[in-house]
């Protein structure tokens, strides 16, 4: 199932309890990688998070779960495609 940016958007600010984050999302191989900046504060869902963890979150909307990945170091892929090439 595809999800648009605005019904992730939405789904965030209910997993979030507010909006105004920052959101980016980038196509990867077969999914999309967020990178969602807090700037009201941790909600308690992600409050489990601690050094080399990952936390599922159920997403019921697209029937997935979405792993959040909690040693974030600032890098994401800015862009991926199915055949990489390095000149």
């Amino acid at each position: 199932m595809n999800v648009t940016e605005d019904e992730f958007k939405s789904y965030l600010k209910e997993l979030l309890g507010y909006d105004g984050f920052i959101l980016s999302l980038v196509p990867s191989r077969r999914d999309a990688i967020a990178t969602v900046t807090l700037t009201n504060g941790e909600p308690a869902t992600l409050s489990q998070c601690s050094s080399r963890a990952r936390i599922n979150l159920p997403y019921p909307r697209a029937g997935v779960h979405l792993t959040a990945d909690c040693d974030f170091f600032g890098i994401t892929p800015v862009y991926s495609t199915e055949e990489p090439v390095v000149e």
